[in-house]
């Protein structure tokens, strides 16, 4: 079977060309550990397809008197000929790439359910690739916040203070007559000038708790293999 790489850039092919050898779906390279999870393989893009296909049909045109295929001469000549490809032919590769993306999340969806931060650094370290949580970096943090023991990220005093004050209802009605923007302002201006109204024992209150949280938060990210150290 041929190896065909149709996923980095040919040197010397254009801007556009490039752009078509491009493609969020790098396979992956193996473990170097056999006793960790795989990590699936991303999904082909709509390119891709094409051009696998696309080879095929063409492969006698470019075959080198060694046997080998001129991938180089290939690639580049492949460009213009995705780009004059009709938008219902583009389109029907785009819904197959479409649907593979919907197999390759659910797949790495699983594949990241089943593994635990431990796992996961270790599967890092041994492939050098940096594993991303589903759903991208908020995914990322809502998925750190529903950790078991997590105690919380602490506020910073003033934002503490914002939060309670919020919940209280005491600005509630405060730019009511102004735009979104507007009455954000206003807000702000006044959650300041309330917050600087505070005495310092009442500021120190905050303080005191935000310290407080923040070690507790601390302690438990050096159990977390992949938060410990972080910021």
């Amino acid at each position: 079977m041929l190896a065909v790489n149709v996923f980095r850039p040919v040197m010397g092919v254009t801007p556009m060309t490039t752009r078509f050898l491009s493609t969020s779906s790098i396979l992956l390279k193996k473990k170097t550990d056999p006793t960790l999870p795989e990590i699936p393989k991303g999904a082909p893009t709509a390119y891709t397809l094409w051009f696998k296909e696309h080879v095929a049909k063409v492969s006698p045109l470019y075959r080198r008197p060694d046997g080998k295929l001129d991938m180089h001469k290939l690639a580049i000549e492949a460009a213009p000929e995705w780009a004059s490809l009709s938008s219902t032919l583009k389109g029907a590769f785009q819904e197959r790439a479409t649907e593979a993306r919907k197999v390759a999340d659910k797949a790495y969806l699983k594949f990241w359910n089943s593994t635990n931060p431990e796992i996961r650094s270790a599967i890092e370290k041994s492939t050098g690739k940096k594993l991303k949580a589903p759903g991208g970096k908020k995914a990322y943090r809502q998925s750190i916040a529903e950790r078991p023991g997590n105690p919380g990220k602490p506020l910073a005093p003033y934002f503490a203070f914002i939060k309670d004050v919020r919940e209280s209802g005491k600005l509630d009605k405060l730019g009511l007559d102004l735009d979104g923007r507007e009455r954000s302002k206003a807000l702000a201006r006044e959650y300041g000038v309330m917050w600087n109204a505070l005495s310092s024992k009442e500021q120190q209150v905050y303080k005191d708790k935000y310290h407080a949280d923040k070690v507790k938060y601390d302690a438990w990210k050096t159990t977390q293999s992949d938060l410990s150290g972080k910021e």
